[in-house]
């Protein structure tokens, strides 16, 4: 029994020994077969096998590439990285591994290896990458057809192009002898040496990129030879007779000519001063000008001149007339033969003729502001007024009349002057005022009638039927020159009253008497203002100064008289009215009344 039991043990032990021996040795399988599958510790593949959907490629400068995609076996990738760095403009996804972007510099051909990797290893994939400029486009020459002359260097013809940088030019048929083409700027130059009959040449351009060409044609042709110049012949000025006035630029009188160009010109006699005669070659034209210029500076008589065009083979001649009057003197005391006319509508007016001083130049021409009225017109050329003046348009009746100044100017090339025209229109017949009456004045030549026109409107407060009225006044009683002769006043006296209602009810604010004070200086009186007073008889008299006038007047036709700063005299009941001269016109300074003892 103890034997059997320790042989029991023995192999009891023995099968534990071989058991543990089997363990170890499956467990060296299993690691062998874990190392041999290349599983890690955790079962994770490393990726295997990458590759890229375009291993070699192509692209622009400037144009977006389509992405390029990774595609791998094994274990998913967690990263990628690229070796060496990607052309410019391009880009590789760490995460993805896709390759995208835009180029931006030309790149020669270069291998570039992408690395997939994971925790459990890594894989590697290489691609080829160029980046080409973007071709030459709409490539051209300033100019496309050119002739040009043997021995004669030509303008450099250069190119332009809108496409990529141009890496070399180069041209097919060889350009005209002399002629070459830089293959780095394209550029055309030289000078040509032999003549070429016109052809057609093809310039390339060529970049990493592509090519692209332009045509050109070209022609040389022999050098003129230079002819012998010809004499000039035929010389001529336009004008041939010319006058021309002291002070006053002339126009440039250029000559004409055939035959050879002249080279210089000269004059005989000299011309008149202030005036001369271009000598000097003209290096545009390689001739000489010979125009005649300037501003005369004395009056010159009319004189012959003869001009004389040369050069190598010859000479030609004119002759020609140049007269230089005087400076020319702007029109002088412009005045009218009646400057202030009384016309009547409706009749034909006796023309109304200018003048001006000797003094100043003939007027070459006349002109009016503002128009003259309805009828009349001045002659722009003699300036006399004439024609049949047409009646004023008014609602009042009997129409007042009108009365307006012309500035008649009176001009020529050296200046002009002005002179006033003073015109009034009465309506015809010309009425007598207030007494229905009519009369013709301007019968006697030269004659003309003035109406003693208060200015005044006034209506029949009675009869609102009734029109309007002009008043005029009546009873001009007396009439006062003042010392310098150049003032008219008239005085009116008597019944001048406005009934504005049932007789003999009349209206004193408009019921009263007038100075009438008219300018004479010219000799013919226009209008200029009045003076109202209350009352008058006959008595009025001018100042010796001649700067004020004094009027008498007194409640009836008793006799009267006035007191003149503190002069007495006998009389009734009387006033005294002092006016003086002012800017022109004449200004109420004194209106008192007195009773004296």
């Amino acid at each position: 029994m103890a034997s059997s039991s320790r042989l029991i043990t023995t192999t009891k032990t023995n099968e534990v020994i071989s058991m543990r021996f089997l363990q170890g040795l499956l467990c060296s399988l299993t690691a062998g077969f874990v190392l041999f599958c290349g599983c890690g510790g955790n079962g994770v593949k490393a990726p295997s096998a990458l590759s890229y959907t375009t291993i070699t490629s192509v692209y622009t400068k400037g144009v977006q590439i389509a992405p390029d995609s990774p595609t791998s076996s094994g274990g998913t990738a967690t990263a990628y990285s690229v070796s060496p760095a990607l052309p410019a403009g391009l880009v590789l996804s760490a995460s993805t591994g896709v390759v995208s972007g835009t180029p931006t510099a030309v790149t020669a051909p270069a291998s570039y290896t992408v690395t997939a990797t994971n925790s459990a290893g890594s894989t590697t994939a290489t691609l080829s990458i160029t980046v080409n400029d973007q071709p030459p486009s709409t490539f051209s020459y300033a100019t496309d057809t050119a002739a040009y002359t043997v021995d004669a260097p030509i303008t450099e013809n250069g190119p332009t192009n809108s496409g990529g940088t141009v890496i070399s030019y180069s041209v097919s048929p060889a350009l005209p002898a002399g002629l070459s083409l830089s293959a780095t700027t394209g550029i055309i130059s030289g000078t040509p040496t032999a003549v070429t009959a016109l052809a057609s040449y093809t310039v390339t351009a060529t970049n990493s990129g592509g090519s692209a060409t332009a045509a050109l044609s070209i022609a040389v042709n022999a050098a003129a030879v230079a002819m012998a110049p010809a004499a000039p012949a035929g010389l001529a000025y336009d004008p041939g007779n010319a006058v021309y006035t002291v002070g006053v630029p002339i126009p440039e009188n250029v000559p004409t000519s055939i035959g050879g160009p002249p080279t210089s010109y000269s004059v005989s006699p000299a011309l008149p001063a202030g005036l001369r005669l271009s000598t000097n070659a003209i290096t545009l034209i390689g001739s000489a000008s010979g125009i005649i210029s300037g501003t005369p500076t004395a009056a010159s008589a009319a004189t012959a001149y003869t001009v004389t065009a040369s050069n190598a083979a010859g000479s030609t001649t004119a002759t020609l007339t140049i007269t230089v009057n005087a400076a020319a003197l702007s029109p002088a005391g412009l005045a009218y033969g009646t400057p202030a006319p009384v016309y009547a509508a409706g009749v034909s007016i006796t023309p109304d003729v200018p003048s001006t001083s000797s003094t100043g130049g003939a007027p070459a021409s006349y002109s009016v502001s503002p128009d003259l009225p309805a009828g009349l017109s001045l002659d722009p050329v003699s300036g006399i007024v004439s024609g049949t003046p047409s009646a004023p348009s008014s609602t009042i009746v009997p129409p007042p009349p009108f009365t307006a100044t012309y500035m008649v100017t009176a001009s020529n090339a050296a200046g002009s002057i002005t002179a006033p025209l003073t015109i009034t229109i009465y309506s015809a017949p010309q009425a007598v005022p207030n007494l229905s009456q009519s009369i013709t004045p301007l019968a006697t030549a030269g004659s003309s009638f003035q109406f003693l026109d208060t200015g005044m409107t006034v209506t029949d407060t009675q009869n609102p039927q009734v029109a309007p009225q002009e008043w005029m006044a009546g009873q001009a009683v007396s009439t006062s020159v003042s010392p310098d002769g150049k003032t008219l006043l008239v005085l009116t006296s008597g019944y001048n009253r406005v009934f504005q209602g049932p007789f003999p009810l009349f209206d004193p604010l408009y019921s009263n008497e007038y100075v009438f004070i008219y300018d004479i200086s010219n000799h013919a009186p226009v209008f200029k203002q009045t003076v109202s007073i209350p009352n008058a008889y006959h008595g009025i008299v001018w100042d010796p100064s001649g700067q004020a006038f004094y009027v008498s007047g007194g409640m009836g036709d008793a006799p009267i008289s006035a007191k003149i700063r503190n002069q007495s005299a006998a009389s009734s009941s009387g006033l005294v009215l002092r006016a003086m001269r002012q800017s022109g016109s004449i200004v109420p300074l004194q209106l008192a009344t007195e009773e004296l003892a």
